[in-house]
């Protein structure tokens, strides 16, 4: 009772019957969908295991260029040229500079970081736009006696 609800199957079919031919090509057609579906969705779920493993391979990069801020003060002056390049090259995306200097001398207008930053308020941007304005530089010196 149960494989008369599943249908018939190939093997199943009887070769005596007037519309064999037809009913083996109707079935033939099912199972080449099926697995012209089943190829599909191999396909998407490869693609997805792909970019899952790209999502975490991002984020052991991540993980990697966060422990290497932490000492970046003692590593860098140690780089070659080549390797200064490379560095910045893995996390800066993009810098825009104006075409010509602004009234104050400014000759950048933004930078795009590959990583989140904070920067005056602004928590997990990734872009920085540099203001009109005169911009100043302050340091903080810690004495000791």
């Amino acid at each position: 009772m149960a494989k008369e609800k599943l249908g018939k199957t190939i093997d199943s079919l009887d070769v005596f019957d007037e519309f064999y031919n037809k009913k083996y090509d109707d079935m033939q057609l099912r199972l080449n969908g099926l697995y012209r579906d089943i190829a599909e969705a191999e396909k998407e779920l490869s693609a997805v295991y792909e970019r899952l493993e790209n999502i975490h391979k991002d984020k052991i990069s991540q993980e990697k260029v966060y422990q290497f801020l932490l000492f970046f003060d003692i590593i860098y002056p140690k780089f070659t040229d080549a390797e200064k390049k490379e560095f910045l090259g893995s996390i800066i995306e993009r810098i825009e500079i104006n075409p010509e200097p602004t009234e104050n001398g400014q000759i950048l207008k933004k930078i795009k970081f590959r990583i989140p930053i904070s920067y005056d308020g602004n928590d997990g941007n990734n872009e920085f736009s540099v203001p009109n304005e005169k911009m100043t530089v302050e340091s903080v010196a810690l004495l000791i006696k």
